[in-house]
């Protein structure tokens, strides 16, 4: 199954999520957590090396190459993987928020927004000093063209 071409709806995302307990008692592993992950987000939107990071994806899945080429053709790798917390990320969790509880999943909504606390981000951002290398999207999940 492919989502090429169904639009940022049908993208995949991951994140990561820390109580505010954890994040108060632990701050300087949440900032290497996040800086870790912004790293390899940075290194993974290298569109020259795209054949590299589809063997990479083919050697941990098994799925073949032609897959992740045949999915991403015609796609910034740099969109993608951007690890920002912007109105596109936003929509995207409100709509699977609403789909979990429109099939009872859960039994009530909540704010995405709430949970998208850039503290970590964008102190990750500004020490990498990537605070504009990633374009953010709408709330269709698109990147405005510069």
């Amino acid at each position: 199954m492919s989502t090429r071409n169904k639009g940022p709806i049908y993208g995949i995302n991951s994140g990561v999520i820390a109580t505010d307990d954890f994040a108060k008692q632990h701050p300087e592993a949440l900032t290497r957590l996040i800086k870790v992950i912004v790293k390899q987000a940075q290194a993974a939107s290298d569109d020259s090396k795209r054949d590299a990071l589809f063997n990479r994806f083919h050697d941990i899945s098994g799925l073949p190459v032609v897959l992740f080429t045949s999915d991403f053709e015609g796609t910034s790798i740099k969109e993608r993987y951007s690890p920002l917390l912007d109105d596109g990320f936003v929509s995207h969790y409100t709509d699977v928020i609403d789909g979990a509880k429109k099939i009872g999943i859960i039994r009530q909504t909540f704010d995405a927004r709430g949970w998208a606390d850039p503290t970590f981000l964008d102190r990750a951002l500004k020490e990498l000093r990537l605070e504009s290398f990633w374009t953010p999207t709408n709330a269709a999940g698109l990147v405005a063209r510069r």
